[in-house]
């Protein structure tokens, strides 16, 4: 199946130029006045999962001027787009968006499992935090209804998800699957509206790209209850019956690619965390290449005069870095190589997470230390050597002619 029709194959190879697209997920945004970075705020962060909400408006922004600079065909947003869905924020980061849609690049957004009905929605102040105001599922339609513009052609009924056109021959199917009451598990109406779909792609031979934010895959055995969406197998089944080769998604914050089948789907890394980084996916008649690239904060902070961003990228990996071993230093506290096994295990999970395991430097004794402790940390160590030591930030797939 390809992507292009005979016209647009014919642009292509005299133009040189492919359908491109950006994805990013998981960007945990939070109003400004939200949060007044305070003593509450900076020790919950800095005991949590290596997120780097310090500088997160920096990001956002750094990464809005990126995205208007290689003015993509379409933004994908893949879910968890703010801390904890505290309405502020998503009206704060609708306003950011607005700015990408006003640079003619329509912005395709899903909720994550923090978006919606969120009963920690809060603001942190000082040494404490008060509960905000969440939002429902009506709400989020209201405040993003002016993302995506005249690519929505179906709208799911009963959830949000929905269909967007990118070009004659290629849609985006957008599941959502943390409806009300419902999340990590798409609706039966939704599974039926869905093959509706994908039926009418394939009676005009369009390639789809699905994107959802939970996993459709397992990418890790310790990462399945929370992370893989539970009734994921209808949906598998029915990307196999009519020849969907792509999902998109993240959840678990970790850049990585898996494979089942005719199914390839590609996590891509929370862009809060480090190495801060999107996806770029091109498309043309014959494949889908997608690359990672990291968000340069330092040369957006450079045009700002921000002199305290110059070495972000160095800081932001020490801050995920930091939350990797701090624990572990304890652990082997006693232990004359602690100090080593702990530099070896933090940077085997950044590069984990960063998804270029390729570039590890292996050190043997300091595994065989860790696989000791017979834990679920090590299992967790296990899991991401016995699969191999592989690169996840770039990825093809081939396409039927």
């Amino acid at each position: 199946m390809g992507c292009f029709s005979e016209e647009e194959k014919g642009i292509e190879d005299k133009q040189g130029s492919e359908i491109k697209l950006i994805v990013a997920t998981d960007l945990h945004y939070i109003s400004p006045s939200l949060t007044d970075h305070g003593e509450y705020f900076t020790r919950m962060v800095e005991n949590a999962d290596g997120k780097y909400m310090t500088f997160c408006e920096e990001i956002i922004d750094a990464f809005i001027e990126e995205v208007i600079d290689q003015h993509p065909s379409a933004l994908i947003l893949s879910g968890d787009i703010t801390f904890n869905g505290a309405k502020l924020s998503h009206q704060d980061l609708a306003k950011k968006l607005k700015m990408i849609e006003d640079a003619g690049i329509p912005v395709l957004v899903l909720p994550g499992n923090h978006d919606l009905n969120n009963k920690m929605a809060a603001s942190f102040q000082g040494n404490g935090y008060y509960l905000v105001e969440s939002i429902e599922s009506k709400g989020f339609e209201e405040i993003y209804e002016d993302c995506g513009g005249n690519l929505l052609i179906e709208k799911d009924p009963n959830s949000l998800s929905y269909l967007a056109k990118i070009t004659s021959d290629l849609w985006i199917l957008m599941v959502d699957v943390n409806t009300k009451g419902k999340s990590n598990r798409v609706l039966d109406e939704t599974i039926d509206w869905i093959e509706k779909q994908l039926q009418a792609a394939r009676s005009h031979n369009i390639c789809v790209i699905s994107v959802t934010h939970q996993n459709l895959l397992r990418h890790n055995e310790m990462f399945y209850n929370g992370f893989v969406i539970e009734n994921g197998d209808s949906l598998i089944d029915l990307y196999d019956k009519y020849d969907v080769l792509l999902n998109l998604s993240c959840h678990m914050h970790i850049q990585h690619i898996e494979e089942k089948g005719k199914l390839n789907e590609i996590a891509t890394s929370s862009l809060m965390v480090s190495p801060n980084q999107y996806g770029i996916i091109t498309v043309s008649h014959d494949k889908i290449e997608y690359h990672t690239k990291t968000v340069d904060v330092a040369k957006w902070a450079e045009n700002k005069s921000r002199s305290d961003l110059t070495n972000f990228m160095e800081e932001s990996y020490d801050f995920f870095r930091k939350s990797s071993s701090d624990k572990l230093r304890q652990t082997f506290i006693n232990d004359p190589e602690g100090e080593q096994i702990a530099d070896f295990v933090a940077d085997l999970n950044c590069a984990y997470f960063g998804g270029y395991l390729d570039k590890v430097k292996w050190d043997e004794k300091s595994y065989e230390k860790i696989q000791s402790l017979n834990s679920y940390f090590s299992l967790y160590i296990r899991s991401i050597v016995e699969e191999g030591l592989k690169n996840h930030q770039k990825y093809r797939i081939d396409l039927k002619k």
